[in-house]
């Protein structure tokens, strides 16, 4: 009996969990030369990934804080922050919609402004496709 429980425990822990594989999609190769921007970039991507399974769970904080990882990143993209972190504007902009749509005040309003406002016509409509997808797959608001 311990041995076919110890077996269905490793089974279910190697079921791969769709959130993660949804997050690591979005995260480019850590090829960098040193071990060390190596081992930050891979560090970073757990925490992406982290962050955005809790964001999908609807967690306010997650949410703006995974918009925040899509970028823009400015001249700060080079810094060792954000070394493995993508940059999909469309991805940024649906998620700043997704927190604005949770937490109306004018710091989201501008950040949500900041996020889409160099979109073409073609990727803000897809950024609001990509908005009403994730806004469909929070849970209700209170049932967490």
């Amino acid at each position: 009996m311990k041995l076919l429980h110890a077996v269905l425990l490793a089974a279910s822990a190697a079921q791969p969990d769709p959130i993660a594989a949804e997050a690591r999609g979005f995260l480019p190769v850590c090829m960098f030369q040193r071990e060390f921007e190596r081992q930050l970039c891979r560090d970073n991507q757990q925490r992406f990934v982290d962050t955005y399974a809790l964001a999908m769970r609807g967690d306010p904080g997650a949410i703006q804080t995974t918009a925040h990882h899509f970028g823009p990143h400015g001249e700060r993209e080079m810094s060792l922050d954000w070394l493995g972190l993508p940059t999909i504007p469309v991805e940024s902009c649906a998620w700043r919609r997704v927190h604005l749509a949770l937490t109306a005040n004018d710091l989201t309003r501008t950040l949500e402004r900041i996020a889409c406002q160099d979109l073409t016509s073609a990727d803000d409509k897809a950024a609001r496709r990509r908005a009403e997808q994730i806004s469909a797959g929070l849970p209700p608001a209170g049932s967490k």
